[in-house]
Formats: structure tokens, C-alpha cells, sequence
């Protein structure tokens, strides 16, 4: 197989704080869970991200990015199996959606907010004394 021969489905533009995803198709000899290592360095000016590869299942390959800057974005795959080595491309990324303010980080220590700034306040809750509540609790007002 001569290197970089894998066929590669992309898309040309990208949205951020939304997963981007590549799509190659690859070998199909041996067992692609263990005998295959993936992943591509994604390149925006002088930053390099890299992001991991995993086999999902036949002879296809994925590898998803979650672009955090607008502009132009290039990336080079890197493998032990020669078909998904050295796949280069590139896309646009474009705009958050209004809803989009990105990943959750720590702020301050004891708060969380948003990769733009929006607080993000965490509410949970177990269903372990769900059971034990009675029917007046339970029924819907």
C-alpha cells in the first residue's frame, strides 16, 4: 500500500465548539483494534492540537476534532499502517452557534464556566431515594 493512499471524507468547513470529523478508509488485514495506531495533528496557525484515531468497525477509520479557533485549519494524519499515514487536508472553520459558548473548565477554583465565559452552573442528582418517596411526591402536579 504506498503511503497516504486511504480515501478521506472530510468536510470543507467546520463549525466551532462543534466535532469535525475525518473518515478514512484503510486496511483491513489484521486486527485494526490492536495492530493500527491513528491520529492527525491539527494545525492553526502556530497552534498544534492532536487528536486521537480509533477503528469503527469494517475497513473505516475516524478521527474527531472539536475546533476551538475560526479560520483556516490543516491537519496530517499519522499511523503504522501506510495507507493512513500522511493524509493531509484542510478546512474552514466558521462561527459558534448562538447556543455554542464551548467546553466546561474550572473558574476560580470552585466554579465552572464555559470556554467563552458563560457561567455554567452543574445540577445533578441520583434516583437512589426515588423509590423510597411516596406517591404524593411522585405524581405529577
Amino acid at each position: 500500500m504506498p503511503v497516504g493512499s486511504a480515501q478521506c471524507v472530510q468536510r470543507e468547513t467546520a463549525t466551532r465548539w462543534r466535532t469535525y470529523e475525518l473518515e478514512l478508509h484503510g486496511p483491513g488485514h489484521g486486527n485494526p483494534f490492536t495492530d493500527v495506531v491513528l491520529r492527525a495533528e491539527f494545525r492553526h496557525g502556530d497552534r498544534t492540537l492532536t487528536a486521537h484515531g480509533f477503528h469503527d468497525g469494517e475497513r473505516t477509520y475516524r478521527i474527531r476534532f472539536l475546533p476551538d479557533e475560526e479560520g483556516t485549519w490543516t491537519f496530517r494524519t499519522a499511523s503504522n499502517a501506510r495507507s493512513l499515514d500522511s493524509v493531509t487536508g484542510a478546512f474552514h472553520c466558521g462561527p459558534a452557534h448562538p447556543d455554542d459558548h464551548g467546553p466546561v473548565r474550572v473558574h476560580e477554583r470552585f466554579h465552572f464556566r464555559h470556554a467563552d465565559g458563560t457561567r455554567y452552573f452543574p445540577v445533578g442528582t441520583t434516583a437512589y431515594a426515588w423509590t423510597h418517596q411516596g406517591d404524593e411526591l411522585e405524581e405529577p402536579q
